[in-house]
């Protein structure tokens, strides 16, 4: 029997895993994994955080106490991360690792069959949290936290669109974590460029898209190295050129 509570749950996963394993051979994949994880544990843990499960590259986790929990973990992981190139400047691929965190109710109990059982948590947090991690590829985030997670403190943010989940009615507002930025000059650059940013957003969002553009245009010229901002300015010119498509709803992503 499960029992009911509100956690965050944070979900990290290595990129260009198949990449990776396709260069290092099975042996050195296994070997490259136990680093990473052996890595990535304590963090959560010493965050007030534990490992739910190992899921090959991923970990899912689960922070009973706040979202800060989280978010301090999150940090720490970016930031071992970069100690971790910078102690293997030869590796054929730099490690790099998307985080996504969400707070909302699970149920905490055992699942499987007579043969083989294991506690873990399952809810609508779960998958959110998932997809989030998901969507970090998509627009080239290290780390998104849904608004549902954020506490009342809102500094280091950044609000970059909101996601649909499928199965979801309510659309899923995305902030990336600039503390997470391990690069001082990229944090740098994103937090210069985001009231910018944000303009950009509400015009993009009222599909005034010329307007969009030159907020973004602008945003880009502080941060050209920001993939969030670099696909809208794509967004908005494919718009001016094609026209706003029926289906437009503003800044949504779906996964």
């Amino acid at each position: 029997m499960g029992q009911r509570h509100d956690v965050t749950v944070l979900f990290t996963d290595v990129r260009n895993f198949t990449t990776r394993s396709e260069k290092l051979g099975p042996e050195g994949t296994f070997k490259f994994i136990n680093a990473c994880l052996e890595t990535f544990e304590p963090i959560v843990r010493t965050n007030g955080g534990f490992v739910d499960k190992f899921i090959g590259d991923a970990i899912m986790a689960i922070f009973p106490r706040s979202s800060a929990d989280a978010v301090r973990a999150a940090i720490a992981l970016q930031g071992a991360v970069a100690q971790f190139n910078e102690a293997r400047p030869t590796q054929p691929l730099p490690l790099a690792i998307g985080v996504g965190i969400h707070r909302g109710p699970v149920v905490l109990g055992t699942v499987g069959g007579a043969e083989r059982l294991e506690v873990t948590a399952i809810g609508d947090a779960v998958n959110v949290a998932a997809r989030l991690e998901i969507l970090t590829k998509t627009l080239g985030t290290g780390t998104l936290i849904s608004e549902d997670a954020l506490g009342s403190d809102r500094t280091n943010l950044r609000r970059v669109g909101a996601v649909r989940v499928k199965g979801r009615q309510e659309p899923v507002e995305l902030f990336e974590v600039l503390e997470a930025v391990a690069d001082p000059e990229e944090r740098g650059q994103k937090a210069a460029s985001d009231e910018r940013l944000q303009r950009g957003l509400r015009a993009y969002a009222q599909a005034d898209i010329a307007r969009a553009l030159e907020h973004f245009e602008a945003a880009r010229a502080a941060a050209p190295r920001d993939h969030v901002i670099a696909l809208y300015v794509e967004r908005c010119r494919a718009f001016l050129t094609d026209g706003v498509p029926a289906t437009f709803a503003g800044d949504l992503f779906d996964v």
